[in-house]
């Protein structure tokens, strides 16, 4: 097999990816083989629903968006990727996170919230050439910034005091990044809804 086909290859039911999803994680499965998985970890005599973790990685799923690139690769029977939709759509709405009360210990929640932007760049840049320019264009403005001999506050006369402009424009680049990947899964969600 070829590193295409693999990359179309379900993790779960290790056959080609049909109605293709993406996780927070940035894994992609087929959306009725993770909607399954889900449906029988939840199948117990406890009426909650709990999200399931990644196959591959272990991280909760907190979001599961459509897979549109993966899709059209796959020229697959759109009616079915229709129906799947909904049920996706529904369980990112049961397990989207939440916002956080900042009085809170929030270190571990902003790790992994970077780590999911990552993932979702990464596919965003894979599947649309705008997203793939900005994130460029971002991490190369951000890494010429730093690497310039031209700085705001030059950290040879200022000491430490230098650093703060540096990592005031890294996390300018964070942010600009964090938002991209919410602006990728709106527009992902906002077609997936149009599609219904």
């Amino acid at each position: 097999m070829d590193d295409d086909d693999s990359a179309l290859e379900c993790p779960i039911c290790c056959d080609t990816m049909q109605a293709a999803t993406i996780s927070n994680c940035g894994h992609a499965f087929c959306a009725e083989c993770i909607l399954a998985y889900w449906d029988q970890k939840n199948s117990g005599p406890d009426d909650s629903k709990k999200p399931v973790a990644c196959v591959l990685c272990s991280r909760t799923i907190n979001m599961l968006i459509p897979a549109y690139a993966i899709r059209r690769m796959n020229d697959e029977d759109h009616k079915a990727a229709e129906r799947s939709n909904h049920r996706l759509n529904e369980y990112t709405d049961i397990f989207k996170p939440e916002l956080k009360d900042p009085s809170s210990d929030g270190k571990e929640d902003i790790i992994e919230q970077f780590q999911d932007d990552i993932g979702i760049l990464r596919y965003a840049s894979r599947t649309e050439i705008c997203y793939k320019f900005l994130i460029y264009m971002t991490i190369g403005f951000v890494a010429l910034y730093l690497l310039s001999p031209l700085d705001i506050l030059p950290e040879a006369s200022l000491g430490l005091i230098g650093y703060i402009d540096d990592i005031g424009i890294i996390l300018l680049g964070c942010w600009i990044l964090h938002s991209l990947a919410e602006r990728f899964i709106r527009k992902q969600r906002a077609r997936a809804r149009r599609n219904l």
